[in-house]
């Protein structure tokens, strides 16, 4: 188990897994029982998981309780998400196949990334509103800026004996689209777009103040505001939990897409 690299079982790393999980947790009993760090920063464990019953009896009459809001800030993230998922190709595509416009654009699109989205948030409310396109732009943008140079690098990698092979076998341009890049693009990409998703709930707290209202994001903003630190820890391990969930949905619907991927190599 302890060499380098040493591959371990699914028992084994599901049990070191828990293990973790518990040290953690007793770690964190330790600090805040000795009061090592002060509760009003680290509030206690169980003080945590108890907040759990306040919020979801706690009924806005608008947005419902905490789950309802959840759901809420998970349409936000997957609407926004497929959005950016399907500009970012459209745009990589074009960028990573035509020189010319790439070196007409290429500079800037990779420039845009080092812009802070909190800066020019008034921007999005000025072009879509304070409601919920806005917060989806607002979502999809932080997704596209690092998405698109994403789908450029992987269209480089493309090898080129492929593209020999598919002219030899008088393939169109569009041809070598359609079955040369995009299949290993694709192929490729999927994985930078699985990584990418914990960006947009970054964003969701930014999103959801900019008018105060809807999902989990305005309710840990609401908690920290009013010091109730406990329910802004559960509402946190909350966001943690569902990104980690759809973390695993997307890699196993990978795996079904990109089998080929996920095979352990021979050698």
């Amino acid at each position: 188990m302890w060499k380098l690299r040493e591959p371990l079982t699914k028992r084994q790393n599901f049990w070191i897994s828990v293990l973790g999980l518990v040290a953690i947790i007793m770690l964190w009993h330790v600090v805040t029982e000795m009061k090592l760090i002060p509760r009003s920063i680290l509030p206690k464990p169980l003080d945590v998981a108890k907040s759990y019953e306040y919020l979801t009896n706690k009924h806005d009459v608008q947005y419902g309780n905490v789950w309802d809001r959840l759901w809420y800030s998970i349409r936000l993230n997957l609407l926004g998400y497929g959005e950016a998922t399907i500009i970012s190709l459209v745009l990589g595509f074009i960028f990573g196949l035509f020189t010319p416009i790439r070196a007409f654009f290429g500079l800037y699109v990779n420039a845009s990334r080092y812009i802070p989205l909190s800066a020019i948030a008034g921007i999005f409310v000025a072009m879509f509103g304070l409601f919920d396109v806005m917060k989806t732009q607002f979502l999809a943008a932080g997704i596209i800026v690092y998405l698109v140079p994403l789908v450029v690098a992987r269209i480089d990698e493309t090898m080129q004996i492929h593209l020999d092979t598919a002219h030899t076998l008088k393939a169109s341009s569009l041809q070598k689209v359609t079955s040369v890049f995009f299949p290993n693009v694709l192929r490729r990409v999927s994985s930078d777009i699985i990584t990418l998703t914990a960006i947009s709930w970054t964003y969701i707290i930014m999103a959801e103040m900019m008018n105060s209202t809807g999902g989990i994001g305005t309710m840990v903003w609401e908690a920290g505001r009013r010091s109730r630190h406990e329910q802004a820890y559960a509402l946190l391990f909350l966001i943690v939990f569902v990104g980690f969930v759809q973390d695993k949905l997307l890699k196993l619907l990978d795996q079904r897409l990109f089998p080929d991927k996920y095979k352990k190599s021979a050698v």
